[in-house]
């Protein structure tokens, strides 16, 4: 029950922020970072990884690391469904060029960080027990 409250708090969050009226905000027809992903091979890969989310929810007691991932996968899929892409409004841009990425990292939002923490503390947590 504690950590379906969790996961409704972190998607109502990034709605909320995603809503403000001060951001300058972009419409993001791809997955997380900008990635160039559209139609099918889209929706294939939502389905994918709703499918592993479901797996692992069942197979374990669904860490904190998955239920980051659920947020910000679902806030996303919220977006996409209901304005036909994600909103995005969180833009860096670094004083010195990143190779593969320049001096702007791509715009994100709250989900798309809830997403990647998510990842990597489950890959972590992985490496971890399975030494």
């Amino acid at each position: 029950m504690f950590k379906l409250l969790i996961l409704t708090l972190l998607i109502t969050l990034d709605q909320i922020t995603k809503h403000l009226p001060f951001w300058s905000k972009s419409c993001n027809p791809y997955i997380s970072w900008s990635i160039p992903l559209r139609g099918v091979f889209l929706w294939l890969f939502i389905v994918l990884a709703l499918g592993f989310l479901i797996y692992y929810f069942k197979k374990t007691n669904f860490p904190y690391s998955l239920l980051l991932i659920t947020a910000g996968a679902v806030s996303n899929i919220i977006d996409r469904l209901h304005l036909g892409c994600v909103i995005d409004f969180i833009s860096i841009t670094f004083p010195f060029s990143i190779p593969f990425i320049g001096h702007t990292f791509p715009v994100f939002n709250l989900a798309d960080t809830f997403i990647t923490i998510g990842v990597i503390i489950f890959i972590w947590q992985e490496i971890k027990n399975t030494k």
